[in-house]
């Protein structure tokens, strides 16, 4: 394994942090669009099966964006695909919320 100088090892760990922020940054915007889908949903008394279906697939192509941003994210700043972070954790537990609480709705 090579050496790295200091300046190679702080580059590195920036890059980790650039990425990292970026990350969290999309976790919170998608969260911030998928969350006011579902608030729409739930104060209309009467909605159609067609507006439903296409919530249900909007939150599918956020979560398809979500982790095609972090993979391209993670190539980018140098860090593990494999390693996931706690915002990549937090998006797939409250995909999951989303998905069941429209499926019930529906």
């Amino acid at each position: 394994m090579k050496q790295l100088s200091k300046t190679e090892r702080q580059r590195r760990e920036y890059n980790k942090y650039s990425g990292f922020m970026s990350i969290k940054k999309n976790y919170e915007n998608l969260l911030e669009k998928s969350m006011n889908d579902v608030n729409k949903l739930e104060n209309v008394n009467r909605v159609e099966s067609v507006n439903k279906e296409i919530l249900v697939n909007r939150l599918e192509s956020f979560h398809r964006e979500f982790l095609t941003n972090n993979r391209n994210v993670k190539k980018r700043c140098g860090i593990r695909l494999v390693d996931d972070n706690i915002y990549e954790r937090r998006w797939i537990d409250d995909y999951n919320k989303l998905k069941i609480k429209l499926k019930k709705m529906c």
